[in-house]
Parts: structure tokens; C-alpha cells; sequence
């Protein structure tokens, strides 16, 4: 059965660009233009009308620009938004992006670029509802893994590209005695997670949004790890304050009720802080790449969170990071290895993201249009959705229906069999403390050595 075709609208105060955006559609057989708008007020009115698939929108339409263009749309109708614009100021790419703009394109750009941010755009549309919010306190995504694939870079990106999009976001970074979010995010926090574990009495949410360094230009805020890695243990080891305290769970308790999305970036190890901070996640990102060792040691991580942990198999969602297919193993192979979907890919973009690194500068604010920054996005939609305060399920990415495994076949780890009642099981944290074992044992207990 053939494709159906993209339809596009123009949006375009150049009757020149009108023309030339026509001209490079017209050859492809993907896109059928719908219409044409030469100001903002008459491109919302014909969105209303002609629903299309996608909006190519100039930024300086007159009457509406293209930023509130895109703000008009997304409250009516399920139109993606891709604007262009022949400057390329971070000021202009961000509020585009708050808008609710799927791209941004600097002029001149190429018939393909247009194409590939067209597709991308148009993908999926009306099919990525949003994880809904929690009745109380925020959304919380947590990035897992073995060292060395990506896993920080992601979470700064992830939770930057949500700020971006105007919700209050918190980065956390327990990642306590080599922690670099930081770094990546280019800023200097004068306080850290140490400073609450040293405080008396209890940890209110007022003492927690202070110890928050404020995000700015589409940045989170950011709660920082220790700046030394001695410290780590006044968290969650020996030299805690109060023997014993909790302080990384009452941390997060309090800061999912002061934001909408709290992303938490994890150390690769089974400590009491990266144990608590996977009890309290909605959305676990175990984060590989498709390199041999990666994915052995991702297939024992599996082992753990879906076997001796008892998570369910939804909340653990598979990340591909830095992924070549013409170099890397197929993603089928890589489900079928190991007995779980694969929920995203991130394409290899190397040159962008160590620039983006040696700039302290988020990629997906900084490089809209990279394949790293595509996908990035489409992650984050998956779980907030393309217009906030869409309801919705947890939504199935496209590399997840790709790789699920046929009806009939071997049952994911930690599903429940037909007819299984589900059992409410007690937190990892509380298992911990029922069970009297302490770090070391605990750690053998898990399996040691990931």
C-alpha cells in the first residue's frame, strides 16, 4: 500500500520563498502542499481549516510571527510546526522551541534539510500521547547504566529540552562522588545535595528550591552532586549526619512537588542513593550502547531491575545511545539479545556533541536541527507529549513497536504471566531495611561487580 503523503502548509511573507519552498517540495512524492498563507493571522485560520500534517512557518510573518503562530496552532489542531527563519539568534531558536515548534531552519537550506525536518515532523503525529503528570508532584525520569555510554549527556538534554519548552524542570544529579552534570550545563552551583544532609531537623521544600542552582536560557534548575567525592558518603553512607536518614528519598519528595519534571542522572552502581532514586521514578532510562561489553553488562542491569528488583518491564525503557547502523548490530538483534524492546535511538553524532560538551551548552539548544537532537526530542515527547497537558498512557516510541516481540513468543522479563495478579511490593529501600543487610551485603545480594 502506498505511503500517504505529508500535507504541508506554507507559511511565507516572500512570495519568492512561497515559490522556492514549493519548488522543493513539488519533486519529492512524500508531501502534498495544502495551502499558502503570506501572514500569521490568515495561517492559523487555514491550519483550522485544512488540518495539515505540518506547518513550514517563516519566524517574521507579519500580523503573527512565526513563534506565535505555532502557540495558535498547537491549542487547536494536531499540526507539527517547523519554522524558518534567516537569522539564527539561541534567543529566536528557544522561543520557537517553547512555541511548540518541532524545528527550526536557517535559511537557505537545502531541499533535503526540508525534507528531513518535514518527515521528522510529521512522524507519529497524534500518536505520542504524554506520560500524564502524577495526581501530586512531578513526573520523574531516571537515566541508569553502565559507565561510558552516554548516560549524563542524555539526562542534561533531556531535562534542558523540557525546561526549554516552558515547564519547571530540575535536573538532579546523583552521580555523588564523580558527578558532571555541571560541566555539561555550564554553570558553577554553589550549593549541593551535601548542603542539605547537613542541615538539622527537617529538609523543607523552601531549603531544598534554595540549595537549587536557577537554570536560565532554556537551562533546568539544578540540584548538583558533592564537589568532592568524600562527601558522597554524608549522603548515603557512614558519615551521614543522622545515622541511617533517608536523605536522597526526602530530597526527591520534596523536589516532585516543586516542579513538573524531575530527571535524575544515577551513578552505575547499586548504591542506597541510586536504589531510592529508582523506587521513585516513573520512567527508568537504562541508557547502552550496541557495543558487545555495553550490552552485556546492559543485559545483567536488565537482570537485576526487572528480576531481583521486580520492576515492571513498561518502566524500564531502553536507550540506544550513539547508534550506527551501518556500523552497529541491527536493533532486532539487540531486542532479541536482550528480551526487551528497544524504546530509542540516538544516531552517532559525535562532532556535535563534544562541541556542545567543550561549550558547556546542551546540544538540543544549541543544534536543533542534528540527528542527535531529533531524536533527543522525540524522546522527551514521548513523555510529556507534543502539547503540554495532552492526556494520554505511556506512549510506545517507533523504535519500540520496531523491535516488540511477536504475540506467542518468550515473555519479557518481569511481566505478569495471563491471569497474574499483580502484587504490590514494598520499595527497594524498605526491602533493605526489613532484611537487616547492610551496603556490602546488599551489593551481593544484587550480584555485584556491574
Amino acid at each position: 500500500m502506498e505511503k500517504d503523503r505529508i500535507r504541508v502548509l506554507i507559511a511565507e511573507d516572500s512570495a519568492v520563498w512561497r515559490s522556492a519552498l514549493r519548488a522543493m517540495l513539488a519533486g519529492s512524492g512524500e508531501v502534498e502542499v495544502v495551502g499558502e498563507a503570506e501572514d500569521g493571522p490568515k495561517a492559523v485560520a487555514m491550519a483550522v481549516t485544512l488540518r495539515p500534517d505540518v506547518m513550514v512557518v517563516d519566524l517574521r510573518l507579519p500580523g503573527m510571527d512565526g513563534a506565535e503562530v505555532a502557540e495558535a496552532v498547537r491549542g487547536q489542531v494536531a499540526t507539527a510546526v517547523v519554522v524558518v527563519s534567516v537569522e539564527s539568534t539561541p534567543d529566536d531558536f528557544r522561543r520557537a522551541m517553547r512555541a511548540g515548534a518541532r524545528d527550526y531552519l536557517v535559511k537557505p537550506f537545502s531541499a533535503e534539510e526540508l525534507l528531513t525536518a518535514i518527515r521528522a515532523a510529521g512522524e507519529g503525529i497524534g500518536d505520542l500521547p504524554a506520560t500524564p503528570l502524577p495526581a501530586s508532584g512531578a513526573l520523574t525520569v531516571v537515566f541508569f547504566g553502565s559507565g561510558g555510554v552516554g548516560k549524563t549527556t542524555l539526562a542534561v538534554n533531556l531535562a534542558s529540552w523540557l525546561a526549554l519548552r516552558g515547564r519547571k524542570t530540575v535536573l538532579m544529579d546523583l552521580d555523588l562522588e564523580f558527578g558532571v552534570a555541571a560541566v555539561l550545563m555550564g554553570v558553577e552551583p554553589r550549593t549541593s545535595i551535601v548542603d542539605l544532609c547537613r542541615r538539622e531537623g527537617e529538609i523543607t521544600e523552601d531549603v531544598v528550591w534554595k540549595a537549587v542552582t536557577p537554570g536560565s536560557s532554556g537551562l533546568p534548575g539544578l540540584l548538583a552532586a558533592p564537589p568532592e567525592p568524600h562527601l558522597a558518603a554524608e549522603v548515603d553512607g557512614e558519615a551521614r549526619k543522622e545515622p541511617g536518614r533517608p536523605y536522597v528519598s526526602e530530597v526527591i519528595s520534596r523536589l516532585r512537588r516543586l516542579c513538573d519534571y524531575l530527571v535524575v542522572d544515577t551513578e552505575s552502581t547499586f548504591r542506597e542513593a541510586t536504589l531510592m532514586a529508582l523506587d521513585s521514578a516513573q520512567v527508568i532510562m537504562l541508557v547502552t550502547t550496541a557495543e558487545i561489553p555495553a550490552l552485556y553488562r546492559t543485559g545483567r542491569l536488565l537482570d537485576v531491575l526487572l528480576g531481583k528488583l521486580g520492576y515492571p518491564a513498561e518502566k524500564v525503557r531502553l536507550v540506544l545511545n550513539r547508534y550506527d547502523p551501518q556500523r552497529s548490530i541491527k536493533l532486532e538483534q539487540i531486542s532479541r539479545g536482550l528480551d526487551h524492546p528497544v524504546s530509542y535511538v540516538i544516531p552517532a553524532d559525535e562532532p556535535t556533541i563534544a562541541a556542545a560538551a567543550d561549550r558547556g551548552q546542551p546540544f538540543v539548544l544549541k543544534r536543533g536541527r542534528s540527528e542527535a537532537a531529533r531524536a533527543l526530542v522525540t524522546m522527551g515527547e514521548s513523555l510529556a507529549g507534543p502539547v503540554y497537558g495532552q492526556a494520554g498512557t505511556v506512549a510506545e516510541s517507533p523504535a519500540e513497536a520496531s523491535t516488540r516481540r511477536p504475540a506467542g513468543e518468550r515473555q519479557r522479563r518481569g511481566a505478569l504471566a495471563p491471569g497474574q495478579a499483580a502484587e504490590r511490593r514494598p520499595s527497594v529501600y524498605q526491602r533493605l531495611l526489613s532484611v537487616g543487610r547492610g551496603p556490602g551485603e546488599w551489593v551481593r545480594w544484587l550480584g555485584g561487580g556491574l
